[in-house]
């Protein structure tokens, strides 16, 4: 029996040319199996590092300080991230003015609140980058935290490696 017979088939079954196309076709699904679900099923969830993250969301509305609950999972584009809301304070936002007399005084806005959100995140130690979802997370960079309810800018003001 000829490997490859008169008709171009193997083994007198397939075609050579059929054959490569379903193994370049298995071959791309298997590639983009393994870069979608290969590091989240590699990555051991007991070795990972917990960081804590503490943004700072400057004058928001109180409403937006109110919605923000211990619990809440941060959002990255339509997907939830790997970090959750750990604790939530805010204070009322403070702005600088200068007095008629020349001398540099420190308001409160009755309206606004400047939050501080604690997220706590897990990462796997062997990353170079802290992460949030997308966004990367460094003290003094801009982030936009979102949650379910929420979405604002905010800046990164402490990073804690646990």
């Amino acid at each position: 029996m000829k490997i490859i017979n008169e008709k171009g088939k193997l083994f007198g079954i397939i075609n050579i040319v059929d054959l490569a196309v379903v193994l370049i076709i298995v071959l791309i699904a298997g590639a983009l199996g393994y870069k979608l679900l290969g590091s989240k099923l590699s990555a051991n969830e007991s070795a990972k590092r917990t960081i804590l993250v503490t943004v700072k969301c400057p004058k928001a509305p109180e409403t937006a300080a109110l919605a923000i609950k211990p619990g809440d999972k941060i959002l990255s584009g339509t997907g939830y991230t790997n970090g959750t809301v750990e604790s939530v304070r805010y204070e009322s936002a403070k702005d600088t003015a200068v007095t008629a007399d020349g001398k540099v005084i420190t308001t409160e806005d009755p309206l606004l609140k400047d939050i501080y959100v604690v997220i706590q995140m897990k990462e796997n130690p062997a990353d170079p980058v802290l992460k949030l979802g997308n966004q990367e997370v460094r003290i003094g960079k801009d982030i936009f935290f979102k949650t379910q309810r929420v979405e604002i800018v905010s800046t990164v003001y402490n990073v804690e490696v646990q």
